[in-house]
C-alpha cells in the first residue's frame, strides 16, 4: 500500500468532517446510505476500493481480520434478529400502506421507470417490498460504513498509529481554518453587518440543504446564535469531540502559544453558540481532560492545562460582551449566560427541552415494553406517537412532528420521529439490549485497554493515547445529542484505538 496515498486520504477524511449536511445539488450520485449526505463519503469510498485492491494484489493488508469477521457476524445478527422480529410483530402496516407513497423518496422513480417499460406495480406491495427491503439493507450499510471503516483505519496503521495521530492532528487542524474563516463572516453578521449577512445567505446553501426538514430547519441564516460551517449551533458541540483533544493535546505536546490561540478562538466559537450541548460538552470535556491529566502526575501538563482554563476565562468573559451586543442587553452576566446555555439543560420545560425530553421518554417507555429486542432498527415512528402521554402530545413542538408524519408518511426523511436524538435511547428502544450491547461492546472493550495504555506509557507516546482516549470518550458522550454519526469523527478514533492497542500489546508480546 502507497503510503502517501493512505495518509492523504486519512487526511482528507479528517478534512472534511465538518461538511457533515451537503446539498443533493452539489453530492455525487453515490449509494450513501446512512451517510450519503457527508462529503466524508467520497475518500472513505475511495479508501474501500484502494484498500480492497491492495488486499488483492498484496493480501498483506487485513489484520486480525477473524476477530473482526467474527464481531461483525454476532453484530449483524443481532440487528437482524430484533428486525425481523420487529416486521413480524410490526402493528402499523395499514398506516404505512395507506400513507403517500412519496414517504420513500425513490420508491415513485422506481415505479416510473417499470412503468416506462409496461411493468405495472401495485403501489401498496411495492411500498411494504421497500419498506422492508430498506430496513434490511440499512443494517448491513450501517456495519459497513461504521464498523467497517474503523476497521479499514486500524488495517492502515497497525503498525504506525502515532504517524496516523499527526495526520488526523493536520486533517482537523486543516477543517478548523474552514471553520474559523466561515465563523467570522457569521460574527459579523451577528453583529449587524449587512454585507456579511449578504454574504452568508451566498455560500450557506453549499453547505446545507435549506429548509428541508419540516419546511423549516436548517434555516438560510440562524439568529442570535454563531453555528458556523454546520446545520445548528449544538452540533459544535459534536465537532468539538474531536477538534478539542487534537487542539489541547497538540498543545501539550509542543507547549505553542499560538496552539494556544486557536484553542481560545474555537472556545470562542463554542460561548457564541449559546448552545446548551456545546456548553456541556465544552465544560464536561475540560473536567475529563483534567481527571486524565491526574492520572499522569506531570506537574508541566497540569501547568500547561491551567493556562487553557485560563484562556478559557478570559474568552468567557469576552464572549458574554459580545452575546450582549446581539441580545441588546447591556446587563447580560456570567451568571445569565450559563443559567441560559447550561443549568436550563435540567429543567423539563425550558427552551426545546420538553419536546426533547418528551421524545427521549416516549422511547424509553417503548424500550421497557420490548427490553430484549427492542421494535426493530428504523421501525419506532409510528411507536413514538402511540406511546406520547396525552399531556406531552399538548406540546406544541411535539403536536408539529405528529402533524408532519401523518402528514408526509411514517417513513419520511426528515419528517418522521424516527429517533430519540440520543443514540443511546435510540438503539435501546429499536434494537433493545441486545443489539445496545453488542454496539458497544467495541468500544467498552478498547477504552478499558487504552486507559491501561496510557498509565504505562510516558512522553509523547503518553500525550498520543491521551488524544486518543480523550476524544473517544468525548465523542461516545457527543452521542447523546442526536447521533454519533452527525460526526464521523468517532470511527476513525476507533480504528486507531484498537490500532495503538493491539500494536503495542503485540510488540510486548515479541519481545517477551
Amino acid at each position: 500500500m502507497n503510503e502517501k496515498i493512505r495518509d492523504g486520504l486519512l487526511c482528507v477524511v479528517c478534512f472534511t468532517l465538518i461538511f457533515n449536511n451537503i446539498p443533493k445539488n452539489i453530492q455525487m450520485n453515490f449509494w450513501g446510505g446512512l451517510i450519503g449526505n457527508k462529503l466524508v463519503l467520497y475518500p472513505l469510498t475511495i479508501g474501500f476500493i484502494y484498500t480492497a485492491y491492495c488486499q488483492y494484489k498484496k493480501q498483506n493488508i487485513l489484520v486480525y481480520f477473524d476477530i473482526f469477521k467474527k464481531f461483525v457476524l454476532f453484530y449483524i445478527i443481532a440487528n437482524m434478529l430484533s428486525l425481523l422480529v420487529g416486521l413480524y410483530i410490526y402493528p402499523y402496516y395499514n398506516l404505512v400502506l395507506n400513507g403517500p407513497i412519496g414517504q420513500i423518496e425513490k420508491l415513485p422513480r422506481v415505479l416510473k421507470i417499470f412503468e416506462s417499460y409496461g411493468i405495472i406495480l401495485d403501489h401498496k406491495f411495492a411500498l411494504g417490498t421497500w419498506m422492508v427491503v430498506r430496513q434490511i439493507k440499512g443494517v448491513f450499510l450501517e456495519t459497513f460504513w461504521y464498523f467497517g471503516g474503523a476497521y479499514m483505519i486500524f488495517c492502515w496503521y497497525y503498525n504506525n498509529w502515532q504517524k496516523a495521530v499527526r495526520i488526523v492532528t493536520k486533517g482537523v487542524l486543516a477543517g478548523l481554518v474552514v471553520v474559523f474563516a466561515y465563523s467570522t463572516i457569521e460574527i459579523f453578521y451577528l453583529a449587524g453587518n449587512e454585507t456579511a449577512k449578504s454574504l452568508l445567505a451566498t455560500i450557506t446553501p453549499y453547505f446545507h440543504p435549506i429548509k428541508t426538514t419540516h419546511g423549516w430547519w436548517p434555516p438560510l441564516l440562524w439568529k442570535e446564535q454563531l453555528r458556523s460551517v454546520f446545520p445548528e449551533p449544538s452540533h459544535i458541540g459534536n465537532y468539538i469531540a474531536i477538534s478539542i483533544p487534537v487542539l489541547w493535546c497538540c498543545y501539550l505536546r509542543k507547549n505553542s502559544k499560538k496552539l494556544l490561540m486557536y484553542s481560545s478562538i474555537l472556545m470562542f466559537l463554542v460561548f457564541l453558540t449559546q448552545s446548551r450541548t456545546a456548553y456541556a460538552m465544552l465544560f464536561g470535556m475540560t473536567g475529563l481532560l483534567f481527571l486524565l491529566l491526574l492520572i499522569t502526575k506531570r506537574q508541566g501538563l497540569l501547568k500547561q492545562f491551567s493556562l487553557i482554563c485560563f484562556a478559557g476565562v478570559i474568552v468567557f468573559a469576552v464572549s458574554i460582551q459580545f452575546i450582549g451586543r446581539i441580545d441588546k442587553d447591556s446587563s447580560i452576566t456570567a451568571n445569565n449566560v450559563i443559567e441560559n446555555n447550561l443549568t436550563s439543560l435540567t429543567s423539563s420545560n425550558q427552551r426545546s427541552n420538553g419536546a426533547r425530553y418528551a421524545l427521549l421518554k416516549s422511547n424509553l417507555r417503548i424500550a421497557a415494553d420490548y427490553p430484549i429486542l427492542g421494535v426493530g432498527k428504523g421501525l419506532a415512528s409510528a411507536y413514538i406517537v402511540d406511546y406520547y402521554t396525552d399531556g406531552e402530545k399538548q406540546n406544541g413542538e411535539i403536536n408539529m412532528w405528529i402533524k408532519y408524519q401523518n402528514e408526509k408518511g411514517v417513513f419520511a426523511t426528515g419528517y418522521s420521529m424516527g429517533n430519540a436524538m440520543n443514540e443511546y435511547v435510540t438503539r435501546l428502544s429499536q434494537t433493545g439490549i441486545l443489539g445496545l450491547s453488542v454496539f458497544l461492546l467495541p468500544f467498552i472493550w478498547v477504552i478499558v485497554k487504552l486507559f491501561a495504555l496510557y498509565r504505562q506509557c510516558e512522553n509523547d507516546k503518553q500525550v498520543d493515547i491521551l488524544l486518543i482516549l480523550f476524544a473517544l470518550i468525548s465523542s461516545l458522550i457527543a452521542g447523546c445529542n442526536g447521533s454519533l454519526n452527525i460526526i464521523y469523527g468517532i470511527w476513525i478514533l476507533l480504528g486507531l484505538a484498537f490500532a495503538s492497542v493491539c500494536s503495542e500489546k503485540d510488540k510486548l508480546n515479541k519481545c517477551a
